[in-house]
């Protein structure tokens, strides 16, 4: 299960988003206007889903799973015997 611990932040993750899909894709185009349309729009969806993904950081996402019998109250030990210890 996918929880937000900030969900009181979403107006401004998706303030943040729609200011920089308009950015993107108003001052992208004139960046890369020698490349070709396939390659542009290819470009375009990346840099649309880091701004995405950016949008999404800011409401910090964190995933909870219960766990089974056996991974609860475990201990590990390392022990390094090598020369350089």
């Amino acid at each position: 299960m996918i929880r937000f611990q900030s969900p009181q932040l979403l107006w401004v993750s998706m303030l943040i988003v729609a200011a920089g899909l308009t950015a993107v894709v108003w001052l992208y185009r004139p960046q890369v206007r020698p490349v070709p349309a396939p390659w542009w729009w290819l470009l375009l969806g990346l840099r649309v889903a880091a701004l995405g993904v950016l949008g999404l950081s800011i409401l910090r996402p964190v995933v909870l799973r219960s766990l089974g019998d056996d991974q609860r109250g475990a201990v590990v030990v390392l022990v390094d015997q090598s020369r350089s210890m």
